[in-house]
């Protein structure tokens, strides 16, 4: 689900195909928008644009917090077909990873998955594997490598000063765009409805929104309910997975295609405790309990988890109360 701020362009794309799989362009489409009060807009072919075969989209822009709903009926390929689509505006829920942190390409080169005849992989499936790989390794790791992600969000949010509906920075040369993960950097800096040259500011300390103009952040006090895209900023933040961690993904990505296509060497564990063979009875672990201990039971995966969980552990510090602080050994 995109997530946006408020005031940010939301740009509404379709894409139609044929029933070979072939883009197509239809003959008619009905786009209806509910915004999150209720209000519902309604399009047609006729408003929105295409340069790319198949693919129409139409500009509005996300002026509602909340959840947005979108639902486009278009006749294409002699068939009738229904997208439907949601937008989050103003309100960030992520709790994951901004991408995945491998591509499809990565996975086969980890080996053949074996398919039954003439079945082939779908792309939204390969996305969907990908996707769920990076997320488990996301978790089980500590949360450390979310990818690189990106936000736009008005700059009042960081202000010392702000009211109902007017922000003032005033006199602070610098913003503070810090949260969990690093600052990567930052581009089209709007203040007082004029955007900054890029030689105007930098980031500093991963941190730091800095203006390096002479001048401070906006003193007039900005009304960002009348106009929110006034003063604000994007930026990019995160941190990317070292190649051990990639290797991991690419690896549990092509067990969990492995399981869903029916090819029997997938490594991933099944949940069996007893097996009797033969008059012979043997017992093997439970695969829960490896998730209790943040394992997956596929040896290259948990290695690198191992030796992430072993980097992570805290060093001896001693502490000299003349000093007032500790040294780290």
């Amino acid at each position: 689900m995109d997530m946006l701020d408020v005031g940010e362009p939301l740009l509404i794309r379709t894409t139609w195909w044929d029933e070979n799989g072939d883009a197509v362009n239809p003959s008619t489409i009905a786009l209806t928008i509910t915004k999150p009060d209720g209000t519902v807009v309604s399009k047609t072919k006729a408003d929105m644009t295409s340069t790319v075969v198949g693919v129409w989209e139409y500009d509005t822009t996300g002026d509602q917090a909340g959840l947005w709903r979108i639902h486009a009926v278009a006749v294409a390929g002699g068939r009738t077909q229904i997208l439907d689509d949601q937008v989050l505006v103003g309100i960030d829920d992520s709790t994951g990873p901004c991408d995945a942190w491998v591509t499809w390409d990565d996975v086969e080169a980890c080996g053949t998955i074996k398919l039954p005849a003439g079945q082939t992989i779908d792309p939204a499936a390969a996305q969907l594997w990908l996707d769920q790989a990076t997320e488990i390794l996301y978790d089980l790791s500590g949360r450390r490598y979310p990818g690189i992600c990106t936000a736009t969000r008005s700059l009042c949010f960081a202000c010392q000063s702000c009211w109902p509906t007017i922000c003032s920075c005033d006199p602070y040369p610098s913003i503070d765009l810090g949260g969990k993960f690093p600052v990567l950097g930052a581009w089209d800096v709007t203040v007082d409805g004029v955007t900054l040259a890029p030689s105007a500011y930098t980031i500093r300390g991963r941190r730091w929104l800095v203006r390096l103009d002479g001048q401070v952040w906006t003193q007039t006090g900005w009304n960002f309910a009348q106009d929110p895209a006034g003063f604000r900023v994007s930026w990019a933040y995160g941190r990317v997975p070292p190649a051990a961690g990639k290797a991991a993904a690419a690896k549990l990505a092509s067990e969990i295609a492995k399981r869903c296509v029916g090819d029997k060497t997938c490594q991933l564990p099944q949940r069996v405790t007893s097996i009797n063979r033969e008059g012979v009875t043997f017992t093997v672990i439970d695969p829960m309990r490896m998730l209790d201990e943040g394992k997956t039971g596929v040896y290259e995966i948990d290695l690198w988890l191992m030796s992430e969980k072993a980097g992570m552990k805290p060093r001896p510090h001693i502490y000299h109360p003349a000093l007032g602080a500790s040294r780290r050994y």
